[in-house]
């Protein structure tokens, strides 16, 4: 799966910003493909940290 780093067999981490372009914000239409992530991993039983490390919410950008 696109974007994940298995820490153990009950953990594993989503980093967001390898699901979103780099030169784009994070934005809503991205909730899907980390949803998906985050789905596939609780129905294997596995506990999810989801990173947004370099990553900025579109609404904010510019925003003083």
């Amino acid at each position: 799966m696109l974007g994940l780093k298995s820490h153990t067999s009950e953990k594993i981490e989503i980093f967001c910003e390898s699901i979103v372009p780099t030169n784009e914000s994070l934005a809503w239409h991205h909730g899907q493909k980390i949803y998906d992530q985050i789905a596939a991993a609780f129905n294997q039983g596995q506990s999810v940290i989801l990173s947004f490390r370099n990553l900025e919410r579109a609404d904010l950008v510019g925003c003083v």
